[in-house]
């Protein structure tokens, strides 16, 4: 019998994606100089700007909503880190990065971040321990100050997850289990855990 693992879906993403379906909403594209040191940030453009010449592909893309009812902004960000995930939600001044992609991505990942501003990682939600949700988690447990990590019941016995529980180890960073129900609080508002 096949061990059923429990995915982490944060309805946030859902209902942002729905609410930003009807509502305009500004798209920015990051892109990396293709000169970049990796200390170097990545460099912004706007909605249909080119810089063809310096650049080598599109890392990210933004959304931003303005949330009526507050006035708050939110930023929703959906990173490319190839196959798999990673979207970082920024909202009045926290950080939720749900999942980081294979450990290839570090680099697309934490240029990204950089670029958006990111010294603290508040939330990093991992919805499963698959290679392609967690690979790079362990660096970006040891690269920023991460302050409470969410993720599912269910481990691995994969030298990736392996990593991952190095870097919550030595770092001490505060690890929950989520279950459908729970709620994350980012900013203003919080976050239901669905499924």
């Amino acid at each position: 019998m096949k061990r059923k693992i429990r995915r982490i879906v944060v309805l946030a993403i859902v209902a942002s994606l729905a609410y930003l379906g009807s509502h305009p909403a500004v798209i920015k594209k990051y892109t990396t100089p293709a000169s970049a040191q990796p200390s170097q940030s990545v460099t912004e453009q706007g909605a249909g700007s080119s810089a063809e010449a310096a650049t080598t592909e599109i890392t990210a893309s933004e959304t931003v909503s303005t949330d009526p009812a507050s006035g708050t902004e939110i930023y929703v960000t959906y990173i490319d880190v190839g196959q798999g995930d990673s979207i970082l939600i920024q909202d009045n001044g926290q950080n939720m990065l749900i999942d980081t992609g294979y450990y290839t991505a570090e680099q697309q990942l934490t240029d990204t971040l950089d670029a958006k501003g990111v010294k603290t990682v508040d939330v990093l939600v991992l919805t499963h321990p698959d290679a392609d949700h967690i690979g790079s988690a362990a660096d970006i447990i040891s690269y920023y100050d991460t302050a409470h990590v969410y993720m599912s019941e269910i481990g691995s016995d994969s030298k990736t997850y392996g990593y991952l529980e190095n870097a919550v180890k030595e770092t001490g960073v505060e690890v929950s289990n989520t279950l459908a129900g729970d709620q994350i609080d980012l900013g203003t508002a919080e976050y239901d855990v669905v499924g």
